[in-house]
């Protein structure tokens, strides 16, 4: 347990004694997306957040800590993983949000690219602001009820999302535990499937709007 001599909290003595920070239980989120990610094709994105100790619990339900389900042959054994994994969303919370990202930037960039009026570059991060934008208010939620917030919480992520993270300010981190439930969530709902508890959102279509509302 991590001790530490500043005062971390206004329910703790003002003094210099060492007392017991309440950041020692650690939240860790992770995330990852599913489609075609090397063509862009990203069409759900995942984001799993929650206690470390309960985090780690499901992965002990798994049974190991190396799962990936693109790597795996057998299809029984995908649904098995699928059905042990669920989410309560108290101490662990999963959300997967459909994106059809090559539909709603291939749409945007069809109206507009005779005019050249935005460079790639910007319109992506524009992107990556709305969804984020639409999705932080799920995870600030429940980062409350732990007395977190976003800043205090490292989003372990792959290639694949480490654009997304740090367009968007949070801070990121290697691939880890959060992160394979995350590919999980991903896979499985983009397979017509998912863990018991998932949050499920459809952004896809309210991401093309705010997008051509802003550069229209």
């Amino acid at each position: 347990m991590r001790l530490t001599q500043r005062r971390c909290a206004s329910k703790y003595r003002r003094d210099y004694s060492l007392v017991i920070c309440r950041k020692c239980s650690l939240i860790i989120a992770g995330m990852d997306v599913s489609g075609n990610p090397k063509d862009g094709n990203y069409e759900f994105m995942s984001i799993v957040v929650g206690k470390k100790e309960h985090v780690s619990s499901l992965v002990r339900r798994l049974g190991t800590e190396n799962i990936h389900m693109n790597n795996i042959r057998n299809k029984k054994t995908k649904n098995s993983i699928i059905t042990m994994l669920g989410f309560d969303r108290t101490e662990c919370m999963a959300l997967c949000i459909r994106l059809e990202r090559n539909r709603v930037l291939g749409e945007f960039v069809q109206e507009r690219e005779r005019h050249k009026r935005v460079q790639n570059a910007k319109r992506l991060r524009a992107y990556h602001y709305l969804l984020w934008r639409a999705v932080r208010v799920h995870i600030e939620e429940f980062l409350r009820q732990h007395r977190y917030d976003t800043s205090d919480v490292v989003f372990q992520c792959d290639g694949d999302c480490k654009d997304f993270a740090k367009d968007v300010g949070l801070r990121h981190g290697v691939e880890g535990s959060a992160h394979m439930l995350a590919d999980i969530v991903a896979w499985a709902n983009s397979h017509g499937k998912e863990p018991s508890g998932t949050v499920r959102l459809n952004l896809a279509d309210r991401l093309y709007k705010d997008m051509k509302k802003r550069f229209g």
